[in-house]
């Protein structure tokens, strides 16, 4: 075992971890440093998330608190089944790149929580807590059983038969101790508080993943999230990119169709119910996006719903008048390495894009291609319910989002 200082394997700055720097943001889930955090495609919506909610949904909680929950796909199948649920994460990349509007910035580490005394029914975690540092775990436990009557934890434990040499494989955890150790923390911050300790929740759910292939309502609906790249939903969309993804959509049990977003599309006339695409037609001509809408408005049936998030540029503008485009470093690795407001302005809007859109124009766009009862909506609720619940705009702090319909 380790000695009682542990100093030999972190140092106790809260940001190292044997001598590699820890910020858990953008580079930790976008994976541009192959020595830590989610190596490969970076961290998405995988089809292990539903086999946390399914064994979540065996607790039968009445209100959840994700801790560590990172963007927050566990949390928005919860919601979409009607538990309420807060994430708590204290990355900023993670805030700016959120799945859900229940999102609560605040680093585990650091007592009180921003919460009332039991006032969840369950805290979950997933890979969190062996991230936390020796010196700060118990307060954090003190935290989790004083705003929660039970608790579910995954977390690396010595008796899963994970080696510790596999458990160091990655730079930035810390506490491997046994199922029994993690007890008797709790126990002793609060005897009464009800605690499951799991080495793998998708391995403890002991089956496939659960994936829906039909709307949380229970209909089956014909819906195209376009542009998708490896951003894919589930609940039966069928996601379509130029990039041939479809490696990653079988690994993850997606449905996934390659097209170019330019041509038309292999569907009949008011074939399909809904249509989502997330910061793709700016990445059009303005012909590209006008012939774009008329063939989702060819596609989608009478009372079908368009869904459309672009970057929105007039804020933007804004806030680069104002010098506040620093957040940009936690969303676009091109404007982190810049320091003038003007360029990193430059290079989100410009550089990779063929156009700006603010409200005005959107609107008269989608317009002009036959669309009616056109309105602004916003990264985290639909007139649609489907909509709200299924699909997830990638960027909602920089995203302009419109809603129309085929009357």
């Amino acid at each position: 075992m380790w000695s009682s200082d542990h100093s030999e394997n972190y140092r106790q700055d809260g940001y190292f971890t044997r001598g590699v720097k820890i910020t858990f943001d953008r580079e930790y889930f976008e994976s541009d440093n192959q020595l830590i955090g989610y190596r490969g495609v970076g961290f998405r919506d995988f089809s292990v998330h539903f086999m946390a909610v399914d064994r979540i949904l065996t607790l039968s909680p009445t209100s959840v608190l994700e801790i560590g929950g990172a963007r927050g796909y566990v949390a928005k199948k919860l919601i979409a089944r009607g538990i309420p649920t807060i994430v708590m994460e204290r990355s900023d990349h993670c805030y700016h790149t959120r799945a859900v509007d229940t999102f609560v910035q605040h680093d585990i580490e650091i007592p009180p929580y921003p919460f009332k005394d039991k006032q969840f029914d369950l805290v979950f975690s997933d890979s969190v807590l062996e991230h936390l540092h020796y010196e700060h775990i118990d307060d954090a436990i003190k935290e989790i059983t004083r705003v929660s009557k039970r608790s579910l934890h995954g977390v690396p434990i010595t008796d899963s038969g994970q080696s510790r040499e596999e458990f160091m494989g990655d730079s930035t955890h810390i506490i491997f101790e046994s199922r029994e150790w993690w007890k008797e923390r709790f126990a002793k911050a609060d005897p009464t508080h009800v605690l499951e300790i799991s080495g793998n929740i998708a391995g403890d759910a002991n089956y496939q993943a659960n994936i829906p292939v039909v709307s949380v309502d229970g209909t089956d609906l014909v819906k195209l999230n376009v542009g998708s790249s490896i951003n894919m939903f589930y609940y039966g969309w069928t996601n379509t990119d130029i990039v041939d993804f479809s490696q990653f959509a079988h690994r993850e049990r997606c449905i996934f169709n390659q097209h170019d977003a330019t041509t038309r599309f292999p569907a009949n006339d008011e074939y399909v119910n809904l249509i989502f695409t997330s910061h793709v037609i700016e990445h059009f001509t303005l012909q590209e996006s006008m012939d774009f809408l008329k063939e989702c408005f060819r596609m989608l049936c009478k009372g079908g719903h368009i869904r459309i998030a672009v970057l929105d540029t007039e804020m933007l503008m804004k806030r680069c008048i104002n010098r506040e485009l620093d957040f940009l470093k936690h969303i676009d690795p091109g404007a982190e390495k810049l320091v003038c407001n003007l360029d990193k302005f430059h290079e989100v809007t410009a550089v990779r894009r063929k156009q700006m859109y603010d409200v005005c124009n959107l609107t008269h766009l989608l317009k002009s291609t036959g669309f009616k009862d056109i309105k602004q909506s916003d990264p985290f609720h639909s007139r649609s319910d489907i909509m709200e619940k299924e699909t997830i705009v990638s960027y909602p702090t920089i995203s302009l989002v419109m809603e129309a319909t085929k009357q």
